[in-house]
């Protein structure tokens, strides 16, 4: 199997390579690397392997939605995969670099030894005012999107403060106990503080496990499908991925629809919502028309979706093995938690879930799940700017002590 990188800074410092291809993404791989100190050995965009043959001690790096066709095109042409490597980038995340600063990248400065983001304080009160946000401390007007941070529920978290710090002290390392409570106080500087540290490190459900070749993945909410790559090329020809939303596959990022359309043979998609109940729910229809969410109070459009609980699901998919439970579902996670505290029991999966769409959830969702599942170790991940894109993993013992062995 080719070398993965995850993320820019996963990418060796004077690793020498050449990229193939020569379309947009291409570019913008080459441009991030530049930008983060990663082409002192680069050798040039190439679409033929003749410059490779004669410099066959550099890699070949894949960073195009092309890649499975050029990964079998170059298998076909005997370079071997000891020499390939896929750069994957997490389009389609709003929240993700990519998208946050392709146009941008004079903003992203490097500090220490090459492996810090930092930016400028103009810099990033530029970025905030592009995204719509004001700082907090700049003597402007206050944030315009204000349910971006947790400090309007102080009131709230300060009444459920046994219950915070419950679920903090019962997180399975020091960082995550330590993010949890951070999270509740920070303002948006401290938050992209953090975010810059971490962005160009990490991608949104792919910490503290590995992803094994042949596991079979529930993916409970889709969109724009940026994990989908990285799924895909981590099950390989033994695993599936069954993917679960309302809206199927309609709002695939352009980068994602051609590697989900070349391994038609590891998906299998379920278009209905899921609940915790077997039927029809109405579901409302935000950032025009892409999510079918359960809380939203300023949707001016709604639908009418099937809905199946988690059990009715995968029994009528026929699932009889499940590694991991990837669940975003847009505000509908506290209601399937009976479901998947089910499914834990029942296969002892990964669980990656979203803990952010409602404030409380950042509390609640992990101290249910403490408190009901056993032998399992939890920890926080946090993938935004703002309160949003937090994950909590839930990691059996088992298959910890089984990594660490």
């Amino acid at each position: 199997m080719p070398l993965l990188l995850k993320s820019p800074l996963e990418f060796p410092v004077g690793l020498p390579f050449f990229l193939w291809g020569r379309d947009e993404y291409a570019h913008h791989a080459e441009s991030f690397l530049r930008a983060l100190g990663r082409v002192d050995g680069f050798k040039g965009f190439i679409v033929h392997p003749a410059p490779w043959r004669a410099d066959p001690q550099s890699f070949l790096v894949l960073a195009s939605p092309s890649w499975p066709r050029d990964l079998a095109l170059l298998r076909r042409l005997d370079v071997p995969d000891e020499a390939l490597a896929l750069f994957l980038m997490p389009w389609g995340n709003p929240h993700g670099y990519c998208e946050l600063f392709k146009d941008h990248l004079n903003e992203i400065t490097l500090v220490g030894e090459g492996n810090e983001v930092s930016f400028s304080l103009d810099d990033h009160r530029a970025i905030l005012s592009r995204l719509g946000i004001h700082s907090l401390h700049a003597g402007r007007e206050p944030m315009v999107n204000q349910g971006a941070y947790y400090v309007i529920w102080a009131d709230w978290f300060e009444r459920y403060g046994e219950q915070t710090r419950q679920s903090a002290e019962a997180m399975g390392d020091a960082a995550s106990r330590e993010l949890l409570l951070s999270l509740i106080h920070w303002n948006p500087e401290d938050y992209f503080v953090y975010y810059a540290q971490r962005i160009f490190h990490s991608v949104q459900y792919f910490d503290f496990n590995p992803i094994r070749p042949g596991e079979v993945i529930l993916n409970l909410g889709v969109e724009s499908g940026f994990e989908l790559p990285y799924f895909l090329h981590l099950v390989g020809d033994e695993g599936q991925i069954h993917n679960v939303d309302p809206l199927g596959d309609d709002f695939l990022h352009p980068a994602v629809r051609p590697v989900v359309e070349a391994y038609p043979e590891r998906l299998t998609w379920h278009r209905v919502a899921a609940m915790d109940y077997d039927g029809e729910i109405e579901l409302a229809l935000v950032d025009a028309g892409r999510q079918a969410s359960l809380r939203n109070f300023d949707a001016t459009e709604s639908r009418s979706f099937p809905c199946l609980t988690l059990e009715t699901l995968v029994n009528a998919a026929g699932i009889t093995r499940l590694d991991r439970i990837k669940l975003d579902v847009e505000g509908a996670e506290e209601r399937l938690l009976p479901g998947l505290l089910h499914l834990a029991q029942r296969f002892r999966p990964l669980l990656a879930i979203s803990v952010y769409h409602a404030a409380d959830h950042l509390v609640v969702i992990p101290h249910y799940l403490m408190h009901h599942l056993r032998d399992y170790d939890f920890h926080l991940g946090h993938y935004s700017f703002c309160r949003y894109e937090t994950v909590l993993y839930a990691i059996p013992r088992e298959q910890r002590l089984a990594v660490e062995s």
